[in-house]
């Protein structure tokens, strides 16, 4: 799409928050910003944190015309500045200092605590009755302790999906929702609106960061029971890799709550394990690697693991090979090996041998 749409005009196409994307997403912009057969007139902008790159040192730089720019947190002045300019001439000299003070260069931080304290009555001569919250996360918090409970527990129900969602979505999680309520979350920038041509009205959390501080006052067997309707859904809907997601999400949940009761955590193992595969026959390889660890990650003890950790071990194999990750893959295939002999299981041997035997031909023998 993208192709056909930047050869008539140039296109514009931003990610926000890349750092919250999954393997997948990730993959996929990756092969949009790479220039194609045809001209083109196209600029693909992805904004994220650092954890991006710590985690995938390599990400972005596929393409010869991709460009990284850091961006230094504001100075003194500028947050400054920043805070009077935000507060509409209503923040007083003493409040703006402080903000910019705790605010540490981060801008966020200060739209987010000019808006909080507006309200409050502080007028330019900087008097008022509320302190600065120390911290971002503090800002955030204050803002929805202040809201109505109704729309308080909506936006909560709604920080449960992964990006974004649409009314039948939000039904799943809260069949009470109505669109004047998602209204007032819109008026209290809480959520915005996620416009997609051709599909339905969507939304989402307006920042990673208010995302995170709503979904973690959400309680764990909330969250727990929240995720497993999701996932339930999109099962129904289709979608079994994003509907993995969200029973992994669901398990770490229900561990926290019992570490014991292993139900939810095996079904969201076999469910990473569908999705790897899924990835992996799509030549999706680094998709189908995180998805493969992830289900090891909830599989428990590896003195318990059976046949299940060793297919997920050989698709794992088979994932790197294809990256040219060889010691990587030789090193899954050989424990699929050991497991897949073990538990007498003909679909691992047979995947992980093959891969064993195009390694030590076409990768060992010309070392």
């Amino acid at each position: 799409m993208v192709e056909g749409l930047a050869r008539d005009h140039a296109v514009l196409v931003m990610f926000e928050d890349a750092q919250s994307l999954k393997a997948p997403m990730l993959d996929l912009i990756e092969r949009v910003a790479t220039r194609g057969q045809s001209p083109r007139r196209a600029l693909v902008v992805a904004l994220a944190r650092n954890e991006l790159l710590e985690q995938r040192p390599a990400w972005g730089s596929s393409t010869s015309n991709s460009v990284l720019i850091r961006l230094d947190a504001l100075s003194r002045d500028e947050s400054v500045q920043l805070a009077r300019h935000a507060g509409g001439g209503r923040i007083g000299e003493l409040e703006a200092l402080e903000i910019a003070e705790r605010a540490g260069g981060n801008p966020y931080f200060i739209i987010e605590t000019t808006g909080m304290l507006m309200p409050s009555g502080i007028g330019a001569d900087g008097q008022g009755s509320r302190t600065v919250p120390p911290t971002v996360q503090a800002v955030v918090s204050a803002r929805l302790d202040a809201m109505p409970v109704r729309l308080r527990e909506l936006a909560r129900r709604a920080s449960v999906f992964r990006y974004g969602f649409d009314m039948i979505e939000l039904a799943v999680v809260d069949p009470e929702a109505t669109a004047d309520e998602l209204q007032q979350l819109e008026e209290a920038e809480v959520i915005v609106r996620d416009p997609r041509p051709g599909e339905a009205q969507q939304w989402r959390l307006r920042h990673a960061t208010l995302k995170e501080v709503v979904y973690a006052s959400l309680p764990k067997r909330e969250r727990m029971r929240l995720h497993e309707l999701v996932a339930v859904f999109l099962l129904k809907s289709g979608h079994p890799s994003v509907a993995a997601d969200h029973l992994e999400l669901a398990a770490f949940a229900a561990l926290d709550l019992d570490p014991n009761d292993r139900t939810l955590a095996e079904r969201a193992a076999d469910a990473l394990l569908v999705a790897g595969d899924r990835a992996r026959r799509r030549m999706e390889s680094r998709s189908a690697i995180d998805r493969y660890q992830r289900a090891l990650a909830l599989a428990g003890p590896e003195a318990r693991w059976g046949v299940r950790e060793a297919r997920v071990l050989a698709g794992m194999g088979e994932a790197h090979y294809w990256l040219a990750e060889y010691p990587a893959a030789t090193l899954a295939l050989n424990r699929a090996v050991e497991l897949g002999e073990a538990h007498q299981d003909a679909f691992a041997l047979a995947l992980a041998l093959r891969f064993l035997g195009d390694i030590a031909i076409n990768f060992e023998a010309d070392v």
